[in-house]
């Protein structure tokens, strides 16, 4: 909140301003605007930050993971919000950002691999998908553990719902022939 307050958002996290005030749904999110979710979502995702490859990187995901409702949110005619296809829209405003965070490619790459696929996993969790759909999902992401604790950060899911998906994970990995533990 402090960089809210103290106006310390202009310059390097210009992408962030769009978010504060910006309505999301209370059915979905009744904590507020986009900004309160997201410095909630980076409150939670601390509890995980030691569980993944690289928690920097991680935490970084965790800022971004909403930008893209700055440009997708809309209001239905039934009154409802919505930010269809938000977790692709702000690919484009996130690697400006990150651009001017850091000059390390590696973390560019985690967070712009990450965010396009976290709705995915709250997804998957909720329907409890089968192997094949959680399969593509840790095929198509840098850290298939920091997807699972991304979902977690941004949900809030059960231990019941990450062991889920942390089971799905031990498949994907014995299928891939991988041994090493999340």
């Amino acid at each position: 909140m402090k960089l809210k307050e103290k106006k310390k958002l202009q310059g390097k996290y210009d992408e962030l301003r769009p978010l504060i005030g910006l309505e999301q749904d209370p059915v979905w999110h009744p904590e507020g605007d986009v900004w309160n979710h997201t410095m909630q979502v980076i409150d939670r995702a601390t509890a995980y930050r030691d569980k993944v490859r690289d928690p920097y990187a991680f935490m970084l995901t965790a800022l971004c993971h909403d930008i893209g409702k700055a440009k997708t949110t809309t209001r239905d005619e039934d009154g409802r919000i919505r930010s269809r296809g938000h977790e692709t829209a702000g690919q484009h405003a996130i690697s400006v950002m990150l651009n001017r965070i850091t000059n390390d490619e590696r973390v560019k790459k985690y967070v712009l691999s990450q965010v396009p696929w976290h709705m995915k996993a709250n997804i998957y969790v909720t329907d409890r998908s089968g192997q094949k759909s959680t399969d593509k999902l840790f095929d198509n992401v840098e850290d298939p553990v920091g997807i699972i604790y991304l979902a977690a950060a941004d949900k809030g899911l059960s231990d019941e719902d990450i062991a889920f998906l942390l089971d799905r994970y031990e498949g994907w990995k014995q299928r891939k022939g991988e041994c090493e533990k999340p």
